[in-house]
């Protein structure tokens, strides 16, 4: 990918916004996921959400995470990223990371009417070099 506003043009286009809340622990989740099919874009994206702080953070997918599973990998590195805050990975049994019980789904909207609430939104995306993570505050 070139160029961050092509970057961030793309994410817009292909993110919405699902809120899960838990019954038994009050915690409230966020999950960015794809509304398009990912053979067809050039950049793969998953997301991990910090509670206590409201920070979701959309992350291009590296080769290995595609290839083996990103669940414990993604909230690792955004870890590295914003230290200071435990990340939670979401999957699609939708199960609470901290407590296990099943999670209730309360809200789905875009990603530009998610970041008018909660401006704590940040895209982390590879450079030329696959080693250069580039971080934007949406």
């Amino acid at each position: 990918m070139k160029g961050n506003e092509q970057v961030r043009r793309l994410t817009f286009c292909l993110m919405v916004v699902h809120r899960y809340s838990c019954k038994k622990c009050k915690n409230v989740f966020v999950q960015a996921v794809s509304t398009s099919d990912t053979d067809m874009v050039p950049i793969f994206l998953s997301s991990v959400y910090a509670p206590q702080s409201s920070t979701l953070v959309i992350m291009e997918l590296t080769e290995n995470e595609l290839r083996f599973g990103w669940n414990d990998s993604m909230p690792k590195r955004a870890e590295k990223i914003f230290s200071g805050n435990a990340f939670f990975y979401i999957d699609s049994t939708q199960v609470c990371p901290i407590c296990g019980e099943s999670l209730e789904q309360k809200q789905i909207s875009g990603l530009s009417d998610y970041i008018k609430e909660y401006p704590k939104v940040y895209l982390v995306y590879f450079g030329r070099k696959d080693e250069e993570e580039i971080i934007v505050h949406l």
